[in-house]
């Protein structure tokens, strides 16, 4: 096209336009990654309660009746109830019994802030409902409120005990 007031032939976009769609491009991605991180997330929040939730049944009906005495992450996986002692959170499984075997925990670590206060209040309810017995955080300090039990970063540890 030609501009007859400057004399100038257009043709093609002008660089604000091209950064202009640049910068709109870059903000769809962005809101796509963000909303697979979240996504992803979720579905290994899911991952992680229905694994908590299948290795209580399965532990419950090994030992039913017994002491859980001598329970650990390498029995179960020799007795085929977990397959290798990796959590969901790619994390260490731990699972052990109480110092006097009448009851169990399965304790997961390696979970950021966001996961530890999702999995702690999570289980709160249950612990209304008698569905576990109780919940131990690493430094867990009963005077502070829910959002403040956990650390920053990586390095939080939850125990569930059953």
């Amino acid at each position: 096209m030609f501009n007859k007031k400057f004399n100038i032939l257009e043709s093609g976009r002008s660089m604000i336009e091209m950064l202009g769609v640049l910068a709109i491009s870059s903000m769809i991605i962005s809101g796509a990654l963000l909303t697979y991180k979240q996504i992803k997330s979720k579905q290994t929040r899911i991952l992680v309660l229905d694994e908590i939730h299948t290795i209580s049944d399965r532990v419950n009906i090994l030992y039913a009746g017994r002491s859980f005495e001598g329970l650990s992450t390498d029995y179960l996986i020799k007795a085929g109830v977990v397959r290798t002692d990796k959590n969901q959170m790619h994390g260490k499984l731990v699972v052990g019994s109480s110092q006097l075997g009448e009851s169990f925990y399965i304790e997961y670590n390696n979970l950021d802030y966001s996961d530890c206060i999702y999995f702690y209040k999570q289980y709160i309810e249950r612990l209304k409902s008698k569905e576990i017995n109780t919940v131990e955080l690493l430094k867990f300090d009963k005077d502070r409120n829910v959002d403040n039990i956990c650390n920053s970063g990586d390095e939080n540890r939850i125990r569930f005990y059953f």
